[in-house]
């Protein structure tokens, strides 16, 4: 069973489509991080289906299981990275230029530095390839949402603040990403994102 609305992904799609290039044919490109996992990979189809071109970026750089040969599939280029190691010019070689990005990239567990870096440091990373890239013109991120945040106090966890301080450092750098203008920053807030 899925947990995870097809408008969250549907919104993420709207924003980038803003641009008005969305069309069949475009040539609009969109680099995906996270975009071997759950979220990540779901965005990429939607992404393929409105014709944008698009990167996907993981540690894996493979295709998911749930849709190995699927003709969409041969309409991303499924690229390896690590977003934590990576030196800069290696990550700047595999994000290249996009006019667009969408971070689903995050991580859960018990270790707060894992968490941490997952949800931060991962995405202060991807966010400024991409910037670099110099051609960026809207960025998305799925964060977290607020209801998921107001447990945070009372009934989460201890190691789960720095889960929260991660999604807040990725939120920031998606808008510096875009030079401090939120308006070209679509963050998605869904509560916990997970298969049954």
């Amino acid at each position: 069973r899925l947990l995870m609305p097809n408008t969250m992904l549907s919104s993420i799609v709207s924003t980038l489509a803003l641009l008005s290039v969305l069309s069949p044919g475009s040539s609009f490109s969109v680099t995906v991080f996270g975009g071997s996992g759950f979220t990540g990979s779901r965005v990429c189809k939607i992404l393929v289906d409105k014709g944008a071109s698009v990167t996907s970026i993981s540690k894996s750089g493979t295709v998911p299981k749930w849709c190995a040969g699927e003709e969409w599939t041969n309409n991303v280029d499924w690229k390896s990275a690590d977003l934590l190691s990576a030196d800069d010019a290696s990550l700047d070689n595999a994000v290249g230029n996009p006019d667009a990005v969408v971070s689903c990239v995050g991580v859960v567990g018990t270790d707060p530095d894992t968490l941490l870096k997952g949800n931060g440091n991962a995405n202060v990373a991807a966010f400024n390839s991409a910037k670099r890239g110099g051609k960026l013109q809207r960025a998305a991120y799925v964060s977290v949402g607020s209801e998921v945040d107001a447990c945070k106090e009372n009934w989460l966890p201890e190691f789960f603040k720095s889960y929260f301080e991660g999604k807040i450092i990725a939120e920031k750098s998606a808008i510096d990403a875009m030079g401090g203008d939120a308006t070209k920053v679509c963050l998605v807030k869904p509560t916990f994102i997970r298969r049954f």
